[in-house]
């Protein structure tokens, strides 16, 4: 282990930490840990690192680090995560334009992107009359009896198959 050691002064801080050698087993590989900590697994496959990135029901951010684009690209897109970087850790918080958020169990909501800013809004509607001429909206409740036959006639007349059923409707008391 390198790091961890508390902080000194205000609050609950503590040093970036790097823990060598982990196993499943241990906590740090089965909890969402937000802390400034770096475990790091040898596995032995390429399928064994997606098996083991994607084994919890977790998945806010996740990060692939090859020398191989092609390869770190392959990889990336098999991770189950709201943001995967190849290469990096920042780059994306910093662009507006791409969502932030966790898929499975992970988060509470997201950040940054269109569909994240929709989130974050309530979509209302308010209907104003469309026909201001008229005291209320030929189509509002409650009809009075020449009110409905006119409005069956035309919905008649509008859906009918034919010039001539179209015609027989119109004109149908």
């Amino acid at each position: 282990m390198l790091g961890g050691a508390p902080v000194e002064g205000p609050g609950l801080f503590y040093q970036p930490t790097v823990l060598l050698d982990v196993t499943t087993e241990m906590a740090v590989m089965n909890q969402e840990v937000f802390g400034p900590v770096l475990p790091i697994m040898v596995l032995d496959d390429e399928n064994g690192m997606i098996t083991e990135a994607n084994r919890l029901d977790l998945g806010l951010l996740a990060y692939v680090f090859c020398s191989t684009p092609n390869r770190a690209q392959r990889i990336a897109e098999q991770i189950e995560a709201g943001t995967v970087m190849i290469n990096d850790v920042l780059a994306t918080h910093g662009m507006p334009e791409t969502p932030w958020g966790g898929v499975k169990s992970s988060s509470l909501g997201h950040t940054h992107g269109d569909e994240s800013m929709r989130h974050m809004c309530q979509q209302r509607h308010v209907n104003y009359a469309r026909i201001e001429v008229l005291n209320n909206d030929p189509l509002w409740y409650p009809y009075t009896p020449t009110r409905f036959r006119w409005i069956k006639r035309l919905l008649s007349f509008a859906f009918a198959s034919g010039i001539r059923t179209r015609l027989q409707w119109l004109f149908r008391s």
